[in-house]
């Protein structure tokens, strides 16, 4: 199977998400996308909305490319296609195309320095390694993780030496410049929760997909000789996952192609009943399509609401509240952060403490002490949504101090989302 053959399958995963959702809001899904829009080096990028998602899909295509590149190698014609489906269909390849994050190009640079593994200049893998020393330690772990275990699935182990580089001269560059163990800590989630997209994880990976990549772990096991690299760097990546859960980004295709492998063992095999044979690819192929339409439901539906951008830009231009300390939810930090000051976020570094002054605040109907914590954390906004009014009862907490003090003023009110502000 040639890789254009599955470029317009992939463009039309990739239309999908983002038409569908650019119908009632022009928008990039996700909170988390704000926090790196914010950031270099999407905060040098003068793009619009439809500018980033055109951006990640056509650097995820590049990645789907190399992928497949690296899959025909061990397979053709109809058995490339299923596989490469099965990775181009799996929640995170979909994240990647809709929502702008550094690791998708970190991913692009490891399948480019597999690929040049095995070409006739396999040297050239410097280059691609060179480009990920600008990334964090859980990236270059992973990069060296997968990559080594590729070198000795092709038994090319005289290549090795390149990944000790890559991890010594990270090390020295880390002694000198401080490199972070991870860009991100998604502190709100929960290890289960991230895991599996089903349960609303941002990197997850399907149930379905899990299963079946444990099923073809399963049947790969008759030539483990051949497979032990890729059974090391599984563990060693699924226990990278519990230090950091962007690790889960270079877990997936692993998985992916895994299942892949199984649904084409479940394909290729003898049935004595071909209506079993048929009932169980029907099932499968079923569980893949409603494991991908899912996740787009979710890209579609997420936050930010146009609403929201708008409230932060007028936040970010206002000439008197552009500097004003705001607080909110946790998980509308990144959101607010893309406009303005947000008073915590999950990347806060002392996420736990700020979370406590939030409570504090937010349910309050002291105001001398209302007062003195936003002087003490230098609060001076308050933004909400309808949403977060179920956080109250009709006249609890700030509700009643925003009626009853005389000490908090609207400053915004639109769709919703209002915004007030302590008097001086």
């Amino acid at each position: 199977m040639k890789p254009h053959w599955i470029i317009p399958i992939v463009l039309a995963l990739f239309l999908l998400p983002f038409g569908w959702r650019f119908i009632d809001n022009a928008t990039i899904s996700g909170e988390l996308s704000y926090y790196y829009l914010d950031t270099f080096p999407f905060s040098v990028m003068p793009l619009s909305s439809f500018g980033h998602w055109i951006l990640a899909s056509a650097v995820t295509l590049l990645f789907v490319l190399l992928v497949s590149r690296l899959v025909g190698q061990w397979t053709d014609g109809s058995d490339h296609l299923i596989v490469l489906l099965f990775f181009v269909g799996t929640p995170a390849t979909i994240y990647l195309s809709s929502q702008p994050t550094i690791y998708l190009y970190a991913l692009v640079l490891v399948a480019l320095a597999l690929n040049l593994v095995s070409s006739r200049y396999p040297l050239l893998m410097l280059l691609p390694l060179a480009g990920l020393l600008l990334f964090d330690w859980i990236t270059v772990l992973c990069a060296s993780i997968i990559i080594t275990a590729y070198l000795l699935f092709v038994e090319k182990k005289h290549l090795a030496w390149a990944v000790a580089g890559l991890l010594s001269t990270f090390f020295i560059i880390h002694s000198i410049y401080t490199r972070p163990f991870a860009f991100e800590i998604l502190a709100e989630r929960t290890l289960l929760t991230e895991l599996f997209s089903d349960l609303g994880g941002v990197y997850g990976i399907s149930l379905f997909v899990f299963l079946l990549a444990l099923i073809g772990l399963v049947i790969t096991w008759s030539k483990k000789r051949m497979f032990i690299p890729l059974y090391c760097a599984v563990l060693l990546l699924l226990a990278l996952f519990f230090l950091n859960r962007a690790a889960l980004l270079f877990l997936y295709p692993l998985l992916s192609l895994l299942a892949g492998y199984a649904f084409l063992y479940f394909w290729q095999r003898e049935w004595t009943l071909p209506f079993v044979h048929f009932l169980t690819i029907a099932v499968l192929g079923y569980g893949m399509l409603f494991s991908a339409l899912s996740y787009v439901t979710v890209v579609v539906n997420d936050k930010p609401t146009p609403e929201m951008l708008e409230s932060t830009a007028w936040l970010r231009d206002h000439p008197f509240y552009k500097d004003d300390v705001v607080l909110s939810l946790p998980e509308y930090g990144y959101i607010l952060g893309y406009g303005s000051h947000p008073f915590v976020t999950p990347m806060s570094a002392d996420y736990e403490l700020r979370l406590n002054v939030s409570n504090a605040l937010f349910h309050s109907r002291d105001l001398k002490r209302t007062e003195a914590l936003m002087v003490e954390n230098e609060i001076s906004m308050i933004w909400m949504d309808a949403a977060m009014r179920t956080l109250w009862k009709s006249d609890d907490g700030l509700l009643y101090l925003f009626r009853a003090s005389g000490r908090f003023v609207k400053v915004y009110d639109d769709d919703g989302i209002e915004m007030w502000r302590l008097k001086d």
